[in-house]
């Protein structure tokens, strides 16, 4: 799974855009996660997740899970009650470290992390 600390970071650097007004009101969320291990799909999907909660301020009032029997891939796509939505996908790869490519959108501009 992601190191703790590196989701923990980036969610506060985020955070620090959304409520210095540098990307407006967050509005959507794209995120692409490899992991080598495809028993963290689920955790690691939960974790990304957990970043859209924080930057839209709320849990998600719908989700739509794909490729839970695949053991290659999950997909959530995402809405929330004010509008805003989400697609987060953990695949499995043969990279040496987990990879994460994340963007955000906002009212006023947008945020890209590749790591």
């Amino acid at each position: 799974m992601f190191d703790e600390t590196e989701l923990s970071q980036l969610r506060e650097v985020v955070s620090d855009a959304i409520y210095g007004g540098r990307l407006g009101v967050a509005q959507f969320l794209r995120c692409h996660a490899v992991t080598d291990d495809p028993g963290l799909l689920d955790a690691s999907l939960s974790a990304l997740t957990s970043l859209g909660d924080a930057w839209f301020g709320s849990s998600p009032a719908q989700a739509h899970r794909l490729g839970e029997d695949s053991g290659i891939y999950l997909t959530e796509m995402l809405k929330w009650d004010a509008g805003q939505g989400a697609i987060v996908t953990v695949s499995v790869g043969s990279h040496p470290e987990p990879r994460l490519d994340l963007l955000l959108v906002g009212s006023k501009g947008s945020l890209y992390h590749q790591g």
